[in-house]
């Protein structure tokens, strides 16, 4: 049976963005259905039913009392207490879905968390390379140690912290597990959003860093997303698989003489039309795999608190960056 869906948000993300948004990721999944989309903006909301062929709901309540078993919120975070406590009031949910990041503060995020727990209800985030057969592959790589020890990682990324570097920072608690600390370093190089600074961010594990390097924005530098990899005796450049192709990605091997020489890839950066359909198809097949009392989840989906460690690294950030000192990490 097809899991049904009612998306709340019709901006970007929701139902505008063409290289994959929620409406029309669950139109294209044979085994989910879109029962409608709510936004404040009813005329907003309109238009992209109208586009989609779905019913766009004049109210929060009328959408959510179609008793969706899965709810994707796709609005601002600070708009969003309102939804998830609506949502867990509907015993027909069985989980949400969140755009990224999960909220502006970790204090938020916790509450989800917990409320979520609580109600027996999954939540998830939408990071949405975390579906991404480059990333997924990668982190089997360095789990079962097939290139070696890892020594050091470097992401780059433009546009602020939690703008841009939120999602690096995910794929880094996705490779590499938890950091034991943070820091962050303030950047020479411009933010385009006055309350988003760009900082150096060090990631802290107990063999190797990850480091966030901020580069300038778009409309003044080049896309960026790419990932530095050093490995004992090799090194890997994967840049962004949104704008790249893996002809543009590198492999270099130590030879005898402790020289890297580059060599050809064993790896493929693949770039899905629709970057929102892996991560979907995860959730779908989680759900419908779930039987209530039962914890189990597939390896790929994340764990609920992840969600919102990943805004706790945000957090942790900022405070690193306000007092000029190294942070440790906790989980809860």
């Amino acid at each position: 049976m097809a899991l049904s869906c009612v998306v709340i948000g019709a901006g970007l993300a929701g139902a505008q963005r063409k290289d994959g948004n929620h409406a029309a990721t669950v139109l294209e999944n044979p085994h989910a259905k879109l029962l409608g989309i709510f936004d404040v903006d009813f005329k907003l909301s309109s238009s992209a039913a109208k586009q989609l062929g779905c019913t766009a709901f004049e109210s929060l309540d009328q959408a959510i009392s179609t008793d969706p078993e899965l709810l994707i919120i796709a609005v601002h975070p600070a708009h969003r207490a309102e939804i998830f406590k609506k949502a867990l009031g509907n015993k027909n949910i069985k989980a949400i879905l969140c755009e990224k990041p999960l909220a502006d503060t970790f204090e938020d995020a916790q509450s989800y968390v917990k409320s979520c727990q609580e109600a027996g209800v999954r939540l998830y985030t939408n990071y949405q390379r975390r579906g991404n057969p480059t990333y997924r592959n990668l982190k089997n790589d360095i789990d079962s140690g097939a290139r070696g020890q890892i020594q050091n990682a470097n992401w780059y990324y433009t546009r602020g912290m939690n703008t841009n570097a939120c999602h690096w920072l995910d794929l880094s608690l996705m490779l590499f597990g938890n950091p034991t600390h943070i820091t962050a370093v303030p950047s020479p190089v411009p933010s385009p959003y006055a309350n988003d600074p760009n900082a150096t961010l060090i990631l802290n594990y107990k063999t190797f860093n990850v480091q966030l390097i901020p580069l300038l924005s778009w409309n003044e530098g080049f896309y960026t997303g790419d990932l530095e990899l050093i490995f004992e005796k090799q090194k890997l450049f994967i840049p962004n698989i949104t704008h790249y192709e893996t002809r543009q990605a590198k492999k270099w091997v130590a030879d005898s003489t402790h020289r890297l020489q580059e060599v050809a890839c064993d790896f493929e950066l693949v770039s899905p039309a629709n970057d929102f359909a892996d991560l979907f198809e995860i959730v779908v097949s989680d759900l419908q795999n779930y039987r209530p009392g039962h914890s189990e989840r597939s390896e790929e989906s994340r764990p609920q608190d992840d969600g919102a460690l990943s805004v706790r690294l945000l957090d942790l950030a900022k405070t690193s960056l306000t007092e000029g000192k190294r942070l440790e990490v906790f989980t809860f």
